[in-house]
């Protein structure tokens, strides 16, 4: 999460206010839901964290788990 923040931050387009990185974030959903070797605890502590903290993550989660 610390990438997507960082290139929200620096990698926004000129012109822009506000620059979400939804490719770079959606590669990460991807890799939370289908990881095996990470359990549902520390699926949910991740979710708890981020998707249920913040209203861009959130709606950015539910395009990319679509």
């Amino acid at each position: 999460m610390r990438l997507v923040k960082e290139e929200g931050t620096h990698l926004r387009p000129d012109g822009e206010e506000y620059y979400f990185p939804n490719g770079t974030f959606a590669r990460i959903v991807k890799g939370i839901v289908a990881a095996e070797n990470i359990d549902d605890e520390t699926k949910a502590a991740w979710v708890g964290k981020y998707v249920d903290a913040y209203d861009d993550v959130r709606y950015s989660f539910f395009v990319a788990v679509k």
